[in-house]
């Protein structure tokens, strides 16, 4: 069984695995797809959200976590239901790079394009690294059903700022020919080292960021059951770049 395990885990290596697409949350498709306990065995290293949101997802190693919409984290019960997520085994021997003077989250995305830009129709994750950062985190509450869209519901978020801060960045980019898929830019989540705090990264400021940038090749898709996804009607890409606009924060 161990030996499988370990086997599935050097297959998924260069490939992530999502839950649900970002076009049917947006819709409102909140419902749960998988449990933390299956999502943990697709990859060790990952972001996303719950049944009904509930708070950022972040998986880091074989632990999954919930940073709250009160500020607060904690570890996510083998239970819980995702509603949407991407995962994939990250590759920490990937090269590591510094990066100085980072001002904000706009600048370290522009720092990334050294890396992403030179084929920019594939998919990226990034791990970075910072002591004593400046840090803005929004976290989106449980909602109730109906659920609503993806927009209503933000507007509700709690947003949180933190000085001096040491903790780790989480990101994905998907290119844009997937945008009804995932997110067309990168999309960060930010965890504290010793847990005090995490969520979506709104807006950063370090002296410094060791990064690490891993190039994903393969994407498999779990998509939700239900009458709730099979009912909506896929956006089209015009209508996805309008919305987009409103959801990026």
């Amino acid at each position: 069984m161990e030996e499988a395990f370990h086997k599935e885990r050097w297959i998924n290596r260069h490939s992530v695995y999502q839950v649900s697409v970002i076009d049917a949350l947006m819709q409102g498709v909140m419902e749960g797809v998988i449990s933390a306990r299956e999502l943990l065995r697709r990859g060790d290293f990952g972001i996303g959200t719950f049944e009904g949101l509930g708070g950022e997802l972040i998986v880091w190693g074989d632990k999954a976590y919930n940073c709250k919409d009160d500020g607060t984290v904690e570890e996510v019960a083998p239970e819980e239901m995702i509603s949407f997520a991407q995962v994939t085994c990250f590759d920490r021997f990937a090269p590591l790079h510094r990066v100085e003077g980072i001002r904000s989250t706009a600048e370290l995305e522009e720092k990334l394009g050294a890396w992403t830009l030179e084929d920019p129709n594939i998919i990226y994750a990034v791990k970075g690294h910072v002591d004593g950062a400046s840090v803005e985190l929004r976290s989106i509450g449980r909602q109730e059903k109906p659920y609503p869209t993806l927009v209503e519901a933000s507007k509700s978020q709690k947003v949180f700022h933190h000085e001096g801060v040491s903790g780790s960045v989480f990101g994905f980019l998907f290119p844009k020919f997937m945008m009804n898929v995932n997110l067309p830019f990168w999309h960060f989540h930010f965890l504290a080292d010793d847990l005090a705090c995490g969520g979506h990264l709104l807006d950063l400021q370090a002296d410094s960021i060791d990064l690490q940038i891993y190039p994903i090749f393969e994407h498999v898709i779990r998509l939700p059951e239900g009458k709730s996804f099979s009912r909506i009607r896929l956006s089209d890409a015009k209508e996805m770049e309008k919305v987009m606009k409103d959801v990026k924060g």
